[in-house]
């Protein structure tokens, strides 16, 4: 009754956020990757999980470092998230790092954002091709009354770079 065509099809119409996953190299560089796949999964404790591709190299430089922040990019802030769509992950190459500042828990927060999560890996979980990241919430910034953007927004799609996608 159904095909891959159309599993994919629906798939990409789930409704998703745009999210920066920030946090720094040894050497202190800001690294970062645009999320989508993101969703709280606690409230005592503050839980949130999100997926990040196997194999690269930004899960590996989160496992190392073992925090992170989850930055909520503004609606209506193409130009920011296509700049760290493009830069990703190592930011400072492209001039995207100078987007972020150091939290007193030493995670890059995006200046300028709907809000932020600080945040402290306690579980990574293979999970297809991709590993789910499950980490508790340890601080946060809320720029009230800030909407934040959303996939459907950009027009963009996530999908895969060798993807066949229709």
């Amino acid at each position: 009754m159904s095909d891959a065509v159309d599993v994919k099809l629906i798939l990409e119409r789930f409704p998703y956020g745009v999210f920066v996953v920030a946090t720094t190299s040894p050497e202190g560089a800001v690294l970062g990757i645009m999320a989508t796949w993101v969703t709280q999964v606690s409230f005592e404790p503050p839980l949130i999980a999100f997926a990040v591709e196997t194999g690269g190299d930004f899960g590996q430089a989160l496992a190392r470092a073992g925090r992170f922040s989850l930055n909520l990019l503004r609606s209506g802030d193409l130009r920011l998230a296509t700049e760290i769509l493009k830069s990703g992950p190592l930011l400072e190459e492209n001039g995207a790092g100078k987007e972020f500042v150091l939290s007193t828990e030493d995670s890059p927060v995006l200046r300028q954002s709907a809000g932020a999560l600080l945040c402290r890996i306690t579980q990574t979980r293979e999970a297809g091709d991709h590993q789910l990241i499950v980490a508790e919430v340890t601080g946060g910034f809320d720029a009230q009354g800030t909407e934040a953007m959303t996939l459907r927004e950009t027009g963009w799609k996530y999908r895969r770079k060798n993807s066949k996608n229709p």
